[in-house]
C-alpha cells in the first residue's frame, strides 16, 4: 500500500471543491471560505476525492463551452466516487427520513434529496469524511452518522475541522489585524 492510499479519504462538496479552483465562477464568495479552502488544497494528510453529484452540481454552473475543461481540471486534481446502486439505496434511506422542516418547500426538498445523493456516495465509498460549508449538511450528516452505528467512523463539518490545528493557529490572525488583512491569500 502506498503512502497516498494510506492517507484518510475526504469527500468534498461543491460548496469547498469550487475554492480550489479561481476561475469557476462562485456566487456570494467569502474571502473566509477561499482562504480556508486554500489552507485544507495545502494540507497532505488527505485524499480528496468529489463525488460524481457535486460534479454534476460544479458542472451546471459552468458555462456549456467551458465544461470539457473544467471536467478535465476536476478529473485530474480528485479521485471520483460514483454515485451507484448502494450509494440510491443509503440516500434514499436518507431522503425518507428528513426532518418535517427541511421538506416544507420543494425548493429545500431538491436540496435535500441532492444533499442525500451525496451523503450516501459517501457513506458507501467508505469515506473518512465530508468537507462542506453547508451547515444543514454537515448537521444532515452527522444525524445520519448518529443513527447508523455502522458509518461511525466518518464525520462531516468544515475546513477547519480537517485543517492542522497547528496550521489553523499559525494562519489565524491576531486580533488587532484589521478585516481586509484577516486572511491573507494568493490572487
Amino acid at each position: 500500500m502506498s503512502k497516498q492510499e494510506s492517507l484518510p479519504k475526504l469527500a468534498l462538496d461543491s460548496t469547498v471543491a469550487t475554492y480550489f479552483f479561481p476561475s469557476i465562477e462562485k456566487h456570494g464568495s467569502q474571502e473566509r471560505y477561499r482562504y480556508l479552502a486554500e489552507l485544507l488544497r495545502s494540507e497532505k494528510r488527505y485524499q480528496f476525492y468529489l463525488p460524481t453529484p457535486v460534479i454534476a452540481e460544479i458542472l451546471t454552473a459552468v458555462p456549456k463551452k467551458e465544461r470539457p475543461l473544467v471536467s478535465t481540471v476536476l478529473t485530474r486534481n480528485f479521485k471520483t466516487i460514483e454515485f451507484n446502486y448502494r450509494s440510491a439505496e443509503i440516500a434514499a434511506e436518507i431522503y425518507k427520513k428528513p426532518s418535517n422542516q427541511e421538506m416544507k418547500d420543494l425548493i429545500t426538498k431538491r436540496v435535500v434529496k441532492y444533499d442525500s445523493q451525496i451523503i450516501g456516495t459517501c457513506i458507501c465509498w467508505g469515506m473518512d469524511g465530508l468537507c462542506t460549508f453547508d451547515k444543514n449538511q454537515i448537521k444532515r450528516y452527522n444525524r445520519i452518522v448518529m443513527e447508523n452505528p455502522g458509518y461511525l467512523r466518518t464525520k462531516a463539518g468544515e475546513p477547519d475541522l480537517w485543517i492542522d490545528a497547528k496550521l489553523l493557529a499559525l494562519a489565524a490572525p491576531s486580533e488587532s489585524e484589521n478585516e481586509e488583512n484577516v486572511f491573507p491569500i494568493r490572487k
